[in-house]
């Protein structure tokens, strides 16, 4: 649920764009990444499973489509399905994801299987 709220919010912020000098950093697209990496990590670490740092970033991803891809009253449209900013929210929300799982590996230990020794 916590992944969902994510991207409503980030995805309303997805277009807005900070400007450094030449660069351009969408606002939602960073905030996605912080997020779920957080969220991510925090899930894995209250669970004590790896499979849980995806769990926020499942719940992003599904709430972005729903922006990207379902009906609109009156047509408006919240994230536009091309463009940089747009790319780059996109790919800033997936790398989070996989940062915190990546991130979850180091601070899970793994689960002993029946018969077979944890290594270290």
């Amino acid at each position: 649920m916590l992944g969902l709220v994510v991207g409503v919010f980030t995805g309303f912020q997805a277009t807005r764009l900070l400007y450094w000098g030449p660069l351009h950093v969408s606002v939602g697209g960073f905030a996605a990444l912080v997020l779920n990496v957080l969220f991510g990590g925090l899930a894995a670490w209250g669970l004590t499973s790896r499979e849980a740092a995806l769990m926020p970033g499942i719940g992003w991803f599904i709430a972005v489509l729903g922006l990207l891809f379902l009906p609109h009253p009156g047509g408006d449209i919240v994230l536009p399905g091309s463009g940089g900013d747009a790319i780059a929210f996109l790919l800033l929300g997936i790398a989070g994801t996989i940062l915190a799982a990546m991130i979850a590996t180091r601070i899970v230990p793994p689960r002993a299987l029946p018969g077979r020794p944890t290594r270290r």
